[in-house]
């Protein structure tokens, strides 16, 4: 009697690993289709953005003229320009600050560390919220 309930509890541990390889696989499979399809929504978004603005392009050909057009371009142009350059001069006086921040250790940890580490659990808690 109390072998055939050891094999039962023994067949019935098996089924629960079974159900619980099964459950991880099935959960593994929907992140990666959730993470799928955040990448499709995004590449979506990217699309319409881009038909809209071959619209105005159309558009602009169509009712402008030449010249109107060669000025948007211009002025398009000049602003992405200016835009890397401060994109450029923000990332310099970024790495200057992490530098900055590394020489200050607290508790054998420097500064950014522990500011990175803040990040983290900011984003950690924030990161439901957005969902």
């Amino acid at each position: 009697m109390i072998a055939a309930d050891e094999d039962r509890l023994e067949r019935v541990r098996d089924n629960i690993d079974a159900a619980e390889n099964e459950y991880a696989k099935y959960a593994d499979m929907i992140t990666d289709k959730k993470n799928k399809l955040e990448m499709l929504t995004s590449k979506e978004n990217e699309l319409v953005e881009r038909t809209k603005i071959a619209e105005n392009v159309y558009d602009m050909f169509r009712h402008g003229g030449d010249d109107d057009v060669r000025e948007k371009l211009i002025d398009v142009m000049y602003e992405n320009q200016r835009l890397q350059e401060e994109n450029k001069s923000l990332k310099e006086l970024l790495e200057k600050a992490y530098d900055f921040m590394k020489q200050f250790v607290i508790d054998g940890v420097n500064l950014l560390e522990k500011f990175m580490e803040s990040v983290g659990k900011v984003m950690e808690r924030l990161s439901p919220k957005i969902k």
